[in-house]
């Protein structure tokens, strides 16, 4: 209950700074845009997807999650007064990561929520159908869908802590604006039907967009393993972040 309280306190200090409102302001701006010309006629439920799911939403977003990033690594390391009672290195990086965590879990559902209250505003119908091949209504897939985007937004939050404890914030930057890169100018192939590991998916860009797989539980299947070889990727990357700390808060 004390961490959670330190964990909300801290998030207090970084939504009151001026790049957490710019950031904030520069999210309402994007998505009112993409609420009147991305989701443009299309349905509650399908204008919600198209939002989050568009090459360009999807690079303006990740760009904004690693500035929140960045700016709450930034803040973090100079509440000396916190970080001088932490007992190690790890319990440092843990708190670290937990706070990046924090914030950007709250860009993330701010970012969702705006859209939500914009296709309210907007009289968009809500509709329920069988999402693609899948024959799940489409409200089901939209949850697996945020669910999906939701770990990796976090996951990549976690990786750029690390990122820049190892090669520094410009060097993570360039990583980033690679990965943001895929989103647009990868090759996409809105007809490919996955039905095999031979298909598998590596660039992230191709669990943001649609893909169709034989199955729901398929991509279900494929979604888990992914998730789960950014996870171990995380895990070698903290052992090293740990060993290249000289001391906590360095």
């Amino acid at each position: 209950m004390n961490k959670l309280k330190i964990l909300i306190n801290n998030s207090k200090m970084f939504i009151n700074t001026s790049n957490w409102k710019i950031i904030v302001l520069f999210l309402i701006i994007w998505d009112l845009f993409s609420l009147l010309y991305i989701s443009y006629n299309q349905d509650y439920i399908n204008g919600l997807l198209y939002c989050l799911a568009s090459s360009l939403c999807s690079i303006v977003f990740f760009l904004l999650i690693f500035f929140n990033t960045i700016n709450t690594y930034v803040l973090y390391d100079k509440n000396l007064f916190h970080i001088i009672r932490l007992k190690n290195k790890k319990e440092y990086l843990y708190n670290l990561i937990m706070n990046v965590l924090f914030n950007n879990s709250i860009i993330f559902f701010l970012n969702i929520l705006i859209l939500i209250v914009g296709l309210n505003f907007l009289g968009r119908k809500f509709i329920i159908y069988s999402w693609m091949n899948y024959y799940v209504p489409n409200i089901i897939y939209l949850f697996f869908y945020i669910v999906r985007y939701f770990f990796l937004i976090q996951i990549v939050s976690i990786l750029n802590v690390f990122l820049v404890k190892l090669i520094g914030k410009k060097s993570t930057f360039l990583i980033n604006a690679i990965n943001c890169s895929t989103f647009y100018f990868s090759l996409y192939n809105p007809k490919l039907m996955i039905d095999s590991f031979n298909k598998f998916q590596l660039l992230m860009s191709e669990y943001i967009r649609f893909h169709m797989y034989t199955n729901f539980s398929l991509e279900i299947l494929f979604s888990t393993i992914y998730i789960s070889i950014l996870l171990l990727i995380c895990y070698v990357l903290f052992k090293f972040s740990i060993k290249k700390i000289s001391k906590i808060g360095v």
